[in-house]
């Protein structure tokens, strides 16, 4: 191969990193920028966990809330299931089980707000560009020093700007996968979707 052959590949590669690199933070700045003006959204979601270790899946649907300081998802299938986060605290109740777990909020990963959890890796990570479907763009970051997270995969609108899909994996294989469907911006929030009055047979578990 001469010299202008490699000269020209070279050329090449940098043009396409720097293209790369605009793209990606086009994409995140108008990211920022939709969930800006959003004072509360909602949405349809499905969420599948993929267990590494015994190569199963655990597919969920439901329902996702949220207002600034608060959020919730209650889930109608598999099991009825409800996650609320509210006054610094979360609730996972399993009516099936019976049971219900009460922990501090300590993570912006817990907040289950998309864009938090995009901006809290985003200048910890290495950034990619991914291939994807017209019309959706795939950022791929992969942080640089975490314990338990190996990579986490946002897609994105390009129309809105608004996230349609988030998949984390961690550094065992395991993965979620959480898509979000007919979403509504700046609609009312029944006030029933941030109460969760627990029978009196739960079992409560403080962590």
């Amino acid at each position: 191969m001469n010299t202008k052959i490699i000269t020209a590949f070279l050329l090449i590669i940098s043009i396409t990193s720097i293209l790369s690199s605009d793209k990606l933070d086009d994409s995140y700045n108008q990211m920022l920028k939709a969930y800006a003006g959003l004072n509360s959204w909602q949405a349809v979601i499905n969420q599948t966990n993929y267990f590494a270790q015994t190569k199963t899946k655990l597919v969920s649907a439901g329902n996702f809330y949220y207002q600034k300081n608060r959020a919730a998802i209650r889930y109608t299938k598999p099991s009825e299931q409800a996650l609320l986060i509210q006054n610094g605290k979360v609730t996972v109740y399993d009516k099936a089980s019976k049971t219900a777990v009460r922990t501090q909020l300590d993570s912006a990963v817990q907040s289950l707000n998309p864009v938090e959890i995009v901006q809290t890796f985003w200048k910890k990570s290495e950034k990619q560009l991914q291939p994807n479907d017209k019309g959706v763009t795939n950022l791929l970051l992969k942080p640089k020093k975490d314990d338990q997270i190996k990579e986490i995969s946002v897609f994105l609108d390009d129309k809105t700007g608004y996230v349609t899909k988030l998949i984390y994996t961690d550094k065992q294989g395991n993965s979620v996968t959480v898509a979000f469907s007919k979403m509504k911006v700046n609609k009312p929030i029944a006030e029933a979707v941030w109460k969760l009055d627990l029978p009196k047979d739960v079992k409560v578990i403080e962590r």
